[in-house]
């Protein structure tokens, strides 16, 4: 038994600083995550309609939206009223795609209806995927 005591002596503090390593680690990969975002956050969202910039001047709105992702091409863009969704307008951007991440998306809507709420919504694509964004629009 002395002897078995005796191998178990020198083995100590290799387990220990195993297992100090291993919990090391496993607090790195903890906080990187904390810090990327990937744990106890919320996401943002990738593209987001800019209600304090977009406009309504008589029948035409401008509706600024701010892309958080690349936006490769436009598909559609349309202004719905919410209470009546066959009741829309059709915009267009003011300048063509491709829009980088970061950056504003101005669409102008001509022939809007007469309404107090809106939906914007977007069909576009991201790289190859096709996406759409939808927002509501309470015009104030």
């Amino acid at each position: 038994m002395q002897k078995f005591k005796r191998k178990l002596k020198g083995v100590e503090p290799i387990v220990a600083a195993v297992i100090l390593i291993v919990i090391a680690v496993a607090g790195g990969v903890i906080l990187y995550l904390v810090l990327t975002g990937a744990i106890g956050s919320t996401p943002v969202p990738k593209l987001q309609l800019d209600v304090y910039n977009s406009k309504i001047m008589g029948t035409t709105a401008f509706v600024v939206v701010n892309a958080g992702e690349d936006v490769t091409a436009i598909i559609n863009a349309t202004l719905y009223d919410a209470t009546n969704p066959s009741s829309s307008a059709r915009c267009d951007p003011q300048r063509n795609a491709p829009f980088r991440a970061g950056s504003v998306i101005t669409f102008v809507c001509r022939n809007i209806p007469a309404s107090s709420k809106y939906v914007f919504e977007l069909v576009y694509t991201s790289g190859a995927t096709r996406k759409v964004f939808r927002a509501d629009w309470i015009r104030s």
